[in-house]
């Protein structure tokens, strides 16, 4: 069981213990009844299964950590029950309607949630739930599907927007060596490898909450920690019918991550005082025969690109030292 999900059946238990059941009923049903066969449709896609599911609870366990409940933490920076208990069944169905493909996957989930809310949710329940799964993926979905920062239900107000933002984010930062888990890279087709490959390279993204001053001024950011071989910041990744240079897409990946914290943003400063997403912080350790020779580090901000990062000094120093011309 996940911290969130630890913190969520104590929440439950001292509030309404049919919550936590009704959410343990459902993610077992789907681990067992769906979830196995998504790898069928897709077979060479990242996982979008159970332990996807699960890593997504991992990230929202240290993107909420100062908004559950603990001593001292004042009630309104804290998520309600009400609020949580939505965002934790919109993981588990977030990701369903890649059965029937990639394409289309966040409307999709309507053609298996239709057949069951009914039996599972109360109707205000169920609608928000949907439209926080939907909204994970897809150019300006969340507010295209969310109207409002707030809605009610019944007497609880709720942040369906700062919600779906929460999700998609931490949907989006699944993408270390644990996605590719129990692949051999070689069984992956070559057009394919590029999606395996940023995995494999990736230790660690999580959410990093720390004070930059004496002030105590507090900074919330995502911290990528990655690993290249030195043979590899210049080598090819098969990606659609195309070659990419290794660094120059995995750079590309990671301003693809900034640009959703940027839009995430948007919607994550309505509810419990939270704290907007600061920076992408990029370590990136460069080995020689598996001992590190040489070490990246820069920031990803509202105002910084990928070019940015490849016309920084230090970067084009090291980055020549290894690429070469290939860069």
């Amino acid at each position: 069981m996940t911290k969130i999900e630890e913190i969520y059946e104590e929440m439950c238990r001292k509030q309404n213990p049919l919550y936590f059941y009704s959410y343990y009923l459902v993610k077992s049903r789907l681990e067992k009844s769906y979830f196995p066969y998504l790898r069928d449709v897709q077979p060479f896609k990242t996982d979008h299964g159970i332990d996807h599911v699960n890593r997504i609870l991992e990230k929202l366990s240290h993107f909420l950590k100062p908004h559950l409940p603990s001593p001292g933490t004042p009630d309104d920076r804290v998520i309600d029950l009400e609020n949580l208990n939505l965002l934790m069944h919109a993981v588990l169905w977030h990701d369903i309607g890649n059965l029937y493909g990639r394409i289309y996957h966040p409307q999709n989930i309507k053609k298996i949630f239709d057949g069951v809310k009914n039996f599972l949710y109360e109707p205000p329940y169920s609608k928000i739930i949907l439209k926080i799964a939907e909204g994970h993926s897809g150019e300006g979905s969340i507010e295209k599907i969310i109207e409002g920062s707030s809605d009610n239900i019944y007497d609880s107000v709720i942040y369906p927007q700062f919600l779906s933002a929460l999700l998609r984010i931490s949907d989006e930062i699944d993408e270390d060596q644990r996605r590719g888990e129990g692949r051999i890279i070689s069984e992956v087709p070559n057009e394919s490898q590029a999606y395996w490959r940023f995995c494999l390279c990736t230790e660690s993204i999580l959410p990093n909450y720390h004070s930059e001053s004496l002030g105590g001024t507090m900074l919330l950011e995502i911290k990528v920690k990655c690993k290249f071989q030195d043979a590899e910041i210049g080598a090819k990744w098969g990606k659609g019918g195309d070659e990419v240079t290794a660094i120059l897409e995995y750079i590309s990946r990671i301003n693809k991550i900034n640009g959703e914290r940027i839009y995430c943003n948007k919607f994550l400063d309505h509810a419990f005082y939270f704290h907007k997403i600061d920076r992408i912080r990029l370590e990136m350790d460069i080995c020689e025969n598996d001992k590190m020779a040489d070490k990246i580090t820069f920031n990803f901000t509202d105002d910084s690109k990928e070019r940015d990062f490849f016309d920084d000094e230090n970067v084009k120093k090291i980055l020549k030292k290894y690429g070469g011309d290939t860069l």
